[in-house]
């Protein structure tokens, strides 16, 4: 399994490269498939954008042509796992294919979780294609707390 981590930096966007991550990801993955170039990335139907607010993370996923019963999300020791399978239509046994670029299979991302994010409270829509994962993050205090030593 891949592990893609969230960094919560100050002063620093903490989904920078991630996107170009993925995509090598799922070009090494499909490397070992006898499928042409042009049909190799996955990325193309497994686009994600990922966004930070105030109160929240935010994760959407591309998932076109794919069942909400076939999308499958955990979270395990503050990973975030997604996984999705598309799978083929059936077969006409009277018709032939010429040519094949629409990719069938699964589809497997793994992110490691922000110290802030609450993950008891993550919830997953799914609509039109998109599925759409909200993080909400845990609110940590600023407040200083002086401790005394006890004899």
């Amino acid at each position: 399994m891949y592990k893609l981590s969230i960094y919560s930096r100050p002063d620093s966007n903490i989904f920078g490269g991630l996107q170009r991550n993925i995509n090598e990801l799922f070009d090494d993955f499909m490397s070992g498939f006898d499928i042409s170039s042009t049909s190799r990335n996955t990325s193309s139907w497994t686009k994600m954008d990922t966004k930070e607010t105030k109160g929240e993370y935010t994760v959407c996923i591309k998932l076109p042509r794919v069942n909400e019963k076939d999308i499958k999300i955990n979270v395990v020791s503050n990973n975030l796992n997604i996984a999705a399978e598309r799978k083929q239509e059936e077969k006409d046994e009277s018709e032939s294919c010429v040519c094949r670029e629409i990719f069938y299979g699964t589809m497997k991302r793994s992110l490691a979780l922000p110290e802030d994010a609450d993950s008891d409270n993550t919830k997953a829509q799914y609509k039109d294609g998109m599925l759409k994962i909200i993080i909400p993050k845990l609110k940590i205090s600023d407040k200083v707390e002086e401790i005394s030593i006890g004899s």
